[in-house]
C-alpha cells in the first residue's frame, strides 16, 4: 500500500465519519440524506464527465449497486431517526466487513485465508470495544441495532458488487451513475413522506434536534456555523470517489476505511453512548 493511497483512504475515513456524525445529529435525517445525495450527484457530474470511462459490462453492476445504495441510505436514515449515531454507526460499519467476507465466500464462492478471517474479526471486535458495546434493555436501542444491522447488509452487498463493477468503469463515473437513481428515488420518497419543509429546513445546517433516550421531549439548540468537515456536500460521494480512485475496493484499503468508526467517536464527544440492546422485550 503506497503512502499516497493510505493518506487518501485515511482522509476519506475522516470525511465519512464527519458526514455521518453530522447526519446523525439532524432533526430530519431522511431529508438530510436526500439533500446530501442530490447535491453530491450534481457536484460530481462535471468530474464524472471529464473522466468518463464506462463499459457496457459495467451496467448490471451499476444497477445492482444502485439498488443496494438505495436500501443503504433508506435504512441508515431510519436508524439515525431511531437511535444515536454513536450506536448506529459502529454497528453498521463494524458488521459490514464480516458480512462482506461471508458474502464473498458463501455467495460468490471466493476463497479466503485464515489471516483474512482473523483480520476482519479482529477489526470488528476492536471497533465494538472502542465504541463501548454491551448489553442493555431499551426498546429504542433494539430498533436502532436492527436497522444498523440491516444497513450493514447493504454495505456488504454494494462492497462486493462494486469490486466487480469497477473492473469495467472509471471510479468517479461509476459512482456517479450508481447514485443518480438513489438520489432521485429517495429524494422523491422523502418529499412525499416528510414534505418540502423538511428538506428546506435541512438546507440550513444551524438547527439541530437532539433526541434523548429517556424519550423526553427533544430539545432544540442552535449550533455555531458548522466546521468545514460538516458542510452539507455529498460526503458519501467524496468518500466513495477517493476510496474507489485509489483502491478499487481492495481489502487493505477497506480496512483503513474502517478507522472512520473510531473517528466518528472522536467527533461525537457529546454522545452518551449507552450499551447496545440485545435483550429488549
Amino acid at each position: 500500500m503506497s503512502g499516497t493511497a493510505f493518506a487518501l483512504a485515511f482522509t476519506a475515513a475522516w470525511l465519512h465519519a464527519g458526514g455521518n456524525v453530522f447526519l446523525g445529529r439532524r432533526s430530519e435525517p431522511e431529508a438530510a440524506v436526500a439533500l446530501m445525495l442530490l447535491i453530491g450527484v450534481v457536484a460530481f457530474a462535471p468530474v464524472a464527465a471529464l473522466t468518463w470511462r464506462v463499459e457496457a459490462e459495467a451496467v448490471p453492476y451499476i444497477v445492482a449497486s444502485a439498488l443496494l445504495e438505495l436500501g443503504y441510505f433508506a435504512f441508515l436514515a431510519a436508524a439515525y431517526r431511531a437511535a444515536d449515531v454513536g450506536l448506529v454507526y459502529p454497528v453498521a460499519r463494524g458488521s459490514a466487513p464480516v458480512l462482506a467476507l461471508l458474502g464473498a465466500v458463501v455467495v460468490m464462492g471466493r476463497s479466503t485465508s485464515a489471516g483474512q478471517i482473523v483480520g476482519v474479526v479482529a477489526v470488528t471486535i476492536g471497533i465494538l470495544l472502542v465504541c463501548g458495546v454491551g448489553i442493555a434493555d431499551a426498546s429504542s436501542d433494539r430498533r436502532g441495532v436492527l436497522l444498523a444491522l440491516a444497513t450493514a447488509v447493504f454495505i456488504a452487498g454494494y462492497t462486493l458488487v462494486d469490486k466487480e463493477g469497477l473492473e469495467h468503469a472509471g471510479p468517479i463515473p461509476y459512482i456517479e451513475l450508481v447514485l443518480i437513481g438513489p438520489a432521485l428515488v429517495y429524494g422523491a420518497f422523502v418529499l412525499r413522506t416528510r414534505g418540502g419543509a423538511a428538506i428546506r429546513g435541512e438546507a440550513t445546517p444551524r438547527l439541530v434536534m437532539k433526541k434523548h433516550r429517556s424519550e423526553e421531549k427533544p430539545t432544540i439548540r442552535t449550533l455555531p456555523r458548522p466546521r468545514p468537515l460538516e458542510v452539507i456536500v455529498s460526503v458519501k460521494t467524496v468518500r466513495s470517489g477517493l476510496m474507489l480512485l485509489t483502491t478499487g475496493g481492495r481489502q487493505p484499503m477497506y480496512r483503513v476505511a474502517q478507522s472512520s468508526i473510531v473517528h466518528s467517536s472522536l467527533m461525537n464527544p457529546e454522545s452518551k453512548q449507552s450499551p447496545i440492546n440485545l435483550m429488549a422485550t
